[in-house]
């Protein structure tokens, strides 16, 4: 899976080639982790128009992930708003992925020696799972935590903390999986690489509570949409053994979207294809992201 970033980056106030866009050695995200970064999704809608998907939100927990770091923001949501649409007209994406980077340059151990600067990148994405996109993913349980520290610090998108998601994917492809699930500090089902799970049995999707998780913004938007459908949702947590007996499995997150878990180290979940309720949500999912669904208009910021 690789990307291929667009001609025009924002950094600390301009928008410059990609190609120019440069990092020094002396750099405290570089050299430690210390960053914070966000994702976030464009959608050509039905009218045309490009479309952010829940922008603020998205922006808001950039904010969260940084000050978690002790950090002040550099600049407003506002202007961390006005700077990403700038980044996706800039580029004309009509459709993709767009990467803000909380970034602290200088090399000091005392990172208010340092200095803050956001850069924004955007690329034409589609396919998170390389190829597998609506295939159905393949996964393995691991016996291990996404990142250690309390709630504070798993709900937010820390640069440093990404290494063990990085790791275990990669040790998921050696084995054959697309994707793998971490567990929790009680050795129950946790969250996806870079997702959140949810499983679905006797038409009520059930997905990990918050308080080991990163909660993402799909994951709640998903569950709000359940409701509204008329699916019962329980935040509850799940064992190995309830996800392998499941009706039904699938991933959500802003590069995942939603897709479906056919198969958890060898054992195939429900009847090994994309159940029911699975394909339902992810369609209405589709059609509210291209703003077809008026009444979740408000999760949309359109571009001019």
């Amino acid at each position: 899976m690789g990307v291929k970033l667009g001609k025009k980056v924002w950094l600390s106030g301009k928008l410059i080639s990609s190609s120019a866009a440069r990092i020094g050695f002396a750099n405290a995200t570089l050299q430690y982790g210390f960053g914070a970064f966000e994702g976030i999704r464009a959608y050509e809608t039905a009218t045309g128009k490009t479309a952010l998907f829940r922008l603020r939100e998205h922006c808001r927990r950039l904010k969260a992930s940084w000050n978690a770091l002790g950090m002040k923001l550099p600049y407003s949501l506002a202007e961390i708003e006005r700077a990403v649409k700038a980044t996706v007209k800039a580029n004309r994406l009509n459709e993709g992925y767009i990467r803000p980077l909380l970034f602290l340059e200088g090399l000091s151990f005392n990172p208010l020696q340092g200095t803050p600067q956001l850069m924004i990148g955007c690329w034409d994405w589609n396919d998170f799972f390389g190829g597998h996109k609506g295939a159905g993913l393949h996964m393995t349980l691991l016996p291990f935590r996404r990142m250690l520290g309390g709630q504070r610090m798993h709900n937010t998108k820390i640069s440093g903390s990404y290494y063990v998601s990085l790791m275990a994917r990669g040790m998921a492809a050696r084995q054959g999986f697309q994707d793998a699930l971490f567990s929790d500090s009680k050795g129950n089902v946790a969250e996806g690489t870079g997702d959140n799970v949810f499983l679905v049995k006797n038409k009520a999707l059930i997905t990990p509570p918050a308080k080991e998780i990163l909660a993402g913004i799909t994951r709640e938007s998903v569950m709000e949409i359940a409701k509204k459908t008329g699916y019962r949702v329980q935040e509850k947590c799940i064992r190995p053994k309830d996800l392998l007996h499941a009706d039904e499995a699938f991933v959500t997150g802003t590069a995942a979207e939603i897709e479906p878990i056919i198969r958890v180290d060898g054992h195939w979940i429900g009847n090994g294809k994309e159940g029911p309720i699975t394909r339902a949500l992810r369609g209405r999912f589709a059609l509210i992201v291209r703003g077809k669904e008026p009444a979740y208009r408000h999760w949309l910021t359109f571009l001019k």
